[in-house]
Parts: C-alpha cells; structure tokens; sequence
C-alpha cells in the first residue's frame, strides 16, 4: 500500500556489431496488449530486415513512488538470438 510503480520506458543498451544499422537493433522490444515481445524479424519478406546472431540487452524503465519519493527502477532484458 502507498506504492505505485509506472512504466517509463525502454532503454537498449547494447547489440552486436553486424546489427549496426539496423532499425530493429535499438527497437526489438515491441509492446502488445499488457506484455512486449521480442520481434527479430518484422517481414519475412524482406530477410535483409531480420536482426543478425548475437546478444542484445536492454532494460525497462520504471517510476516507484513511495511515501512522496521518487526514485528510478530498472528490469534488465538479454536477447541471444541464434542461427
């Protein structure tokens, strides 16, 4: 009770090299419904879109309010995409 924690965002920390370039390698994480999936291919049609192997990180941003305080939570995220 007397605690609320909102969503902020999404911060992409890192990627692998061959991702370089890529607009999915900063904006892999997409939000659906109440939960987000990691989405490493948008168009099968276009496979030059797909993310490349490797290891991507990023975090989730959260608000906490406590007693009148605020303060910065974050929720790590690791993507190992394999061929």
């Amino acid at each position: 009770p007397g605690v609320t924690m909102t969503a902020t965002g999404v911060e992409y920390l890192s990627h692998p090299v061959a991702a370089n370039g890529n607009a999915l390698a900063s904006n892999w994480l997409r939000p659906f419904a109440d939960i987000y999936l990691a989405d490493t291919c948008p168009s099968l049609v276009s496979p030059d879109t797909c993310l490349p192997a490797g290891t991507y990180t990023a975090r989730f941003t959260f608000t906490k309010t406590k007693a009148g305080l605020t303060t910065t939570v974050y929720y790590p995220v690791t993507f190992n995409i394999t061929d």
